[in-house]
């Protein structure tokens, strides 16, 4: 009996988990679109809008954290639409500001002969939480948190 409890625990927690990829693939892609149509500081200020709306106290923010970057690992190896790094990042920071998780979207660019690559992603004290520390090290920052910049 205890072996059905727990396979019916597992199946739930990963619908919960699909439904969960689902809406952060359909959040990455509406950022997408204000990015592309209003550009970076009227989609921030849209999304700190609504950030500001939600009244959840998550008491486990580590596993949330811990949680919601698995999902986005996961959108990023995905084949179909998974957006660009701007969009994740602005879509994991809206995510984890709803549940009181601050963190600093960082971008930086670096040249490559003669090419310029801009990268975006997000740092929690300090530390870098959507992307891998080696992908970023060749970056140069341009701007530390700059949505809050953006916004005022």
């Amino acid at each position: 009996m205890g072996k059905k409890k727990d396979f019916e625990l597992f199946e739930t927690t990963l619908k919960g988990h699909s439904w969960r990829l689902i809406k952060c693939h359909g959040l990455i892609s509406l950022i997408e679109v204000g990015l592309y149509f209003i550009g970076l500081k009227s989609t921030s200020k849209v999304l700190q809008f609504f950030s500001k709306k939600v009244n959840d106290d998550y008491s486990n923010k580590a596993a949330y954290l811990d949680s919601s970057i698995t999902v986005f690992n996961q959108i990023k190896e995905r084949g179909f639409f998974k957006g660009k790094c701007l969009s994740q990042s602005l879509a994991l920071r809206f995510l984890l500001q709803r549940r009181r998780i601050s963190t600093d979207l960082v971008i930086g660019t670096y040249i490559k002969e003669g090419n310029l690559f801009a990268h975006a992603w997000l740092e929690k004290d300090g530390e870098v939480v959507n992307d891998h520390p080696f992908v970023i090290e060749q970056y140069k920052i341009l701007a530390r948190d700059i949505t809050s910049v953006l916004i005022k």
